[in-house]
């Protein structure tokens, strides 16, 4: 995160245009996306439905997606964005865990 530039940054290492984890993965992922969202710029107000990231729970495959808007191997967004993705992602964590 750059407080600065206000502006979180996740580098793949490689282009993609989706990824996945398991549930658990997802839940370290969300921590600590949100931990660092709120020490740089405490806690914000943000709209989930603005979110340009489609997040789904597989229950075939017993993991969460995510479906990124365009091949990259950068993801940068506002603080906003993070944590909405990351209410978004504990709310299909849920569902995938209630349909086990």
């Amino acid at each position: 995160m750059s407080k600065a530039e206000r502006v979180g940054v996740l580098q793949f290492g490689t282009a993609l245009n989706w990824m996945a984890g398991q549930p658990h993965e997802m839940t370290i992922f969300v921590q600590n996306v949100r931990q660092r969202c709120v020490a740089a710029f405490g806690s914000l107000p943000y709209d989930k439905s603005t979110l340009p990231i489609r997040v789904v729970a597989n229950q075939e495959r017993r993991v969460i997606e995510l479906y990124l808007p365009r091949r990259t191997q950068v993801l940068a967004a506002n603080p906003e964005m993070w944590l909405a993705l990351c209410e978004v992602i504990e709310t299909k964590i849920a569902e995938l865990r209630r349909l086990q």
